[in-house]
């Protein structure tokens, strides 16, 4: 994979970053986590669960909550030219 990839990508890129996009691919397609979990070859599905597949997000309200008071901590990309 090196040999055909940039090194800027190699170092971060690894197989998991790989295994966690299909699961969370097939959870999104709606495959239960049994599927997921043999494609991966996974022996239970928790593991699967608990390391490879995507979270979603579980409350909206909750995100813009956090957005809100967090916001005026961080410097949003563009914000630093306009001040």
């Amino acid at each position: 994979m090196q040999s055909i990839a940039c090194p800027a990508v190699t170092e971060w890129f690894v197989s998991h970053i790989t295994r966690r996009t299909v699961a969370t691919l097939l959870d999104e397609q709606g495959l239960s986590a049994r599927a997921i979990a043999d494609q991966l070859g996974h022996a239970r599905p928790s593991m699967t669960q608990d390391v490879y597949m995507g979270r979603r997000i579980a409350s909206d309200a909750a995100a813009t909550s956090l957005d809100a008071t967090l916001g005026s901590l961080v410097a949003r990309p563009g914000e630093a030219e306009r001040a």
